[in-house]
């Protein structure tokens, strides 16, 4: 199962002819077997003439395809009206079966196209991938299911088509070490596959996969909504998508392991990356409350130092022996709360002027708690820092626990 999941965008074979460019004719849809759809419909193009169709590729074994279904049931209770959603599959009737017995079920039609004559007349080679056409069967969108908005939806039906776009390529086989480790010491941009590197990064792209390199150290870029972190452990991976601090975030409950992946991702909503990457991983998320110990940032005694009116220069960080060094000209108090949250693992609020900036040159432990860090915070800028109980949600991420078929 993880080496089909490996590539979220999965690699699928197509012939050499060119595939359907926005505002082209749609090849005859070829689907051999219909299910979930009314007695007596037909998915040709004559047959939908007149209508807007949405065909989504997907396969039951592909996580973001999967992922994917409860947005396309929301866009298909709004839009099923005025446009035939077909959900495009190459696997069997029984399989698709057994799959619509769990959840999440698909809840338009669901197209069976064994030959996958219809995946190599769009050329189709990563999935989820979906094709919108207009009432005159012309193609005028092709892109990922998680950029499909209503706002895009009634543009699409009011006559707007999408600009021609390069679809992504994916990495083939046969590259040795030697030539992956080369490619990857040009660093990460992006949303970029550093395996396979382009000169503009795709609009969209979602791949989670084992590591390609053994025993390589972790690497990773992340800007908007796009990101690429290599060779990245589970926990790792899981932070970068998260983004919470480590206080509201519990992965205490997975297993320590050596296995490493590569994440790429661009365009995609966040809800639905971070949910291809937990079942890529065999996780599921569950959120609670809990009380815990919390801290706020005070003037002490002899009020602060240190302070400075320049503008905020960033920071810079440096491990050094036991000991992790932090150095700016003027940072915020808001970032060194962040700061010294990450040290504690608690939450650390802001109980000064907001507007407060620090020069710091801060040398705190690598594993700190709070009257290790007090201290050095005293003496260089005489904060305190005064523990208080709070209330916060706590995103818990533990092994998934199979559903149980229905009876």
């Amino acid at each position: 199962m993880l080496a089909r999941l490996a590539a979220c965008i999965a690699l699928l074979t197509a012939p050499a002819l060119a595939q359907p460019a926005i505002g082209d004719r749609s090849p005859e849809l070829g689907i051999e077997e219909l299910l979930n759809a009314p007695p007596g419909a037909e998915a040709t193009l004559e047959a939908l003439k007149g209508k807007f169709v949405l065909l989504e590729f997907w396969a039951t074994w592909c996580g973001p395809c999967v992922a994917a279904i409860p947005h396309l049931n929301e866009l298909y209770e709004t839009f099923g009206d005025r446009m035939v959603f077909i959900s495009v599959t190459n696997e069997g009737r029984d399989t698709v079966e057994a799959f619509q017995k769990n959840e999440p079920v698909i809840a338009n039609w669901i197209g069976i196209d064994a030959d996958r004559s219809l995946f190599d007349a769009y050329k189709v080679r990563g999935i989820p991938t979906t094709i919108i056409l207009d009432a005159e069967g012309r193609v005028v969108a092709r892109t990922h299911p998680a950029r499909l908005t209503s706002e895009r939806m009634e543009a699409y039906l009011a006559g707007e088509r999408d600009e021609p776009s390069v679809v992504p390529s994916i990495r083939t086989e046969g590259e040795t070490e030697e030539q992956l480790e080369a490619l990857a010491s040009r660093g990460t941009r992006p949303g970029v596959d550093p395996y396979h590197p382009s000169e503009t990064a795709p609009e969209t792209i979602l791949v989670i996969r084992k590591a390609l390199l053994s025993g390589q150290g972790a690497t990773s870029s992340r800007s908007g909504d796009a990101g690429t972190m290599i060779n990245a452990s589970p926990a790792v991976m899981l932070r970068m998508l998260y983004n919470l601090p480590e206080s509201e975030l519990d992965l205490s409950a997975i297993q320590e392991t050596e296995d490493k992946y590569d994440l790429i991702f661009a365009g995609i909503d966040p809800g639905i990356v971070r949910a291809q990457a937990l079942q890529t991983l065999g996780l599921e998320e569950h959120r609670e409350q809990r009380t815990m110990t919390a801290y706020r940032i005070i003037a002490g005694p002899d009020g602060l130092r240190g302070t400075t009116t320049l503008p905020h220069s960033g920071f810079n960080t440096m491990g050094r022996g036991q000991s992790i060094q932090f150095t700016s000209s003027s940072v915020p108090v808001s970032t060194l709360a962040w700061l010294i949250e990450g040290r504690l693992g608690l939450p650390v609020e802001v109980g000064i002027d907001p507007d407060t900036r620090f020069a710091v040159n801060l040398a705190l432990p690598m594993s700190s708690t709070a009257e290790e860090i007090e201290p050095v915070l005293t003496k260089a800028h005489g904060i305190t820092l005064e523990p208080f109980e709070t209330e916060r949600e706590v995103v818990v991420i533990r092994p998934a626990r199979r559903a149980a078929a229905p009876e």
